[in-house]
């Protein structure tokens, strides 16, 4: 476990609850363990978390798009909001191969290279930071992208710049 010897309780960061319907649109039932936190970004620069979550994942999870299986336990807003949408006991549709063993964080991102505003970053290392040590995870070693799994590009901003994606987890751990 990480932060042995310091060990410090960090609070859970503020977040919005999302009354979303438990569906078999966006999620998998129940899952037995937590061993990743996997990292993501909604695809639509300058679209904010909240419009996705209210204007994606709630219609997907009320069956408004019946061949769309999504969702995340998370969403990262540009201004630092976070949404949670799925309870952390459950499987949320993220990653693919990795739903099962992890915890998907969704983030909004701005500008062409889909980078995060400062007040959304520091919230995103706060939610990583807290995730970490709630199941006693190494950000530096258990935080993964989406990309580590499929190869797709997401987020794109931290599989485009990987030294900035080696500094968020070092971010979180130091937290």
């Amino acid at each position: 476990m990480w932060n042995e010897v310091n060990k410090v309780t960090i609070s859970k960061p503020k977040t919005i609850k999302v009354s979303t319907p438990l569906t078999k649109y966006v999620t998998g039932g129940k899952r037995s363990r937590t061993t990743k936190i996997a990292w993501h970004y909604t695809g639509a620069s300058g679209v904010s978390g909240k419009s996705t979550v209210y204007n994606w994942f709630l219609p997907i999870a009320k069956g408004q798009h019946p061949k769309n299986y999504a969702s995340a336990h998370f969403v990262t807003d540009l201004n630092g909001d976070i949404y949670e949408m799925i309870p952390l006991n459950y499987i949320a549709y993220t990653t693919n191969s990795a739903n099962a063993y992890s915890i998907g964080i969704e983030c909004a991102t701005t500008g062409s290279d889909d980078h995060y505003t400062d007040k959304q970053y520091i919230s995103m290392v706060k939610l990583g930071a807290w995730l970490a040590q709630y199941y006693g995870l190494d950000p530096r070693t258990d935080f993964i992208r989406h990309y580590d799994i499929t190869k797709k590009i997401c987020p794109r901003y931290f599989v485009n710049h990987s030294d900035k994606w080696k500094q968020f987890k070092l971010d979180c751990y130091n937290y």
